[in-house]
């Protein structure tokens, strides 16, 4: 599988769906799956680095333009000759860990676990949303830098990740734990409601 590896802000910004836009030095000919990878480099608070984060679909490239700064999460337009790579069909995966390299890089066949995809109309909006949560409590959570040390959120995490039954149980997180998550399973939890199925 073909992967590209970001610092673990952009890369974090692709997994919620922020940053649709890859500014590029280079075009390229593929068109299809790649594996989404943050940099092991420890830089940026409440993100995670060194694991491969979600897998997206390279579905376009073209000629960089103004059109494409918002969506590539820049303000002004670089100099010289630059390309969009398009991203389209962001999957959240279970993070596993891995080594960036420069541009687009082979990263053999991982054995890659996705999140759930429902069918429309097997979940209640607010329950997406929850089992979304307890998927990024279960997944994301533990490896977020600097590490949270409280230690119900540790337990819980502990206990989705090894029963995943648990996912699809209505039971709400204690507020403890909401606290604990802060607001980062919110962009994750917003940027990944357009996966439910048509």
């Amino acid at each position: 599988m073909k992967a590209l590896s970001y610092d673990a802000e952009y890369a974090w910004r692709i997994l919620t769906g922020e940053k649709t836009i890859d500014c590029r030095t280079v075009p390229t000919v593929y068109r299809g799956p790649v594996l989404v990878c943050s940099g092991a480099r420890l830089k940026f608070q409440d993100r995670i680095h060194g694991y491969a984060l979600c897998v997206a679909t390279i579905a376009d490239v073209v000629p960089f333009t103004e059109e494409h700064l918002q969506p590539a999460m820049m303000d002004t337009m670089p100099t010289g000759a630059r390309y969009a790579w398009a991203f389209s069909d962001i999957k959240p995966i279970q993070p596993f860990k891995i080594s960036g390299r420069v541009g687009l890089f082979e990263a053999g066949e991982p054995d890659i676990k996705y999140m759930h995809v429902p069918q429309v109309g097997s979940m209640t909006d607010e329950q997406f949303a929850l089992y979304a949560e307890k998927f990024y409590l279960a997944y994301y959570f533990p490896l977020i830098y600097p590490p949270n040390t409280n230690p119900i959120a540790a337990g819980l995490a502990y206990a989705l990740s090894e029963n995943t039954d648990l996912l699809y149980a209505n039971d709400p997180l204690p507020q403890e734990v909401e606290d604990a998550l802060g607001g980062t399973y919110k962009c994750f939890i917003n940027g990944n409601k357009p996966m439910k199925e048509e």
